[in-house]
């Protein structure tokens, strides 16, 4: 079974989502924390992982480079609240798997992370 974290601060998407994705068949934890997330990682490799931009404590973004040298391989979705281009270029440096903005489609989304588990499972 593949596992997915997700570090969202908005408690409603993250519930919602995490539910989604167990019917889907993932192992699912969240957080709200950037820095949870981190020692997660650390602790738990993930297959995927859905990080917002705006986390509790430490953004997303300042996140992003600290996983890429935890596991670059681990594909990171990001999810933004903005449409701002900065931000995104920000994100995309840091190599990562997808950039959503809210609010975010679910069956986009759900497919999104299907893709970036084979990614993750096969070395895509």
């Amino acid at each position: 079974m593949a596992s997915i974290l997700i570090c969202d601060e908005d408690a409603l998407f993250t519930h919602s989502l995490q539910r989604r994705l167990i019917e889907d068949g993932y192992q699912v934890a969240a957080t709200e924390r950037a820095g949870e997330a981190i020692q997660h990682a650390l602790s738990q490799p993930v297959d995927a992982m859905i990080l917002s931009i705006h986390t509790v404590g430490m953004s997303g973004l300042e996140a992003l480079p600290i996983l890429n040298q935890i596991d670059p391989s681990l594909p990171v979705i990001v999810v933004a609240d903005d449409e701002r281009l900065e931000t995104e270029r920000a994100a995309r440096r840091s190599k990562i798997f997808y950039y959503l903005v809210k609010p975010v489609d679910l069956r986009e989304l759900r497919d999104v992370v299907r893709q970036a588990v084979t990614a993750s499972c096969c070395g895509v």
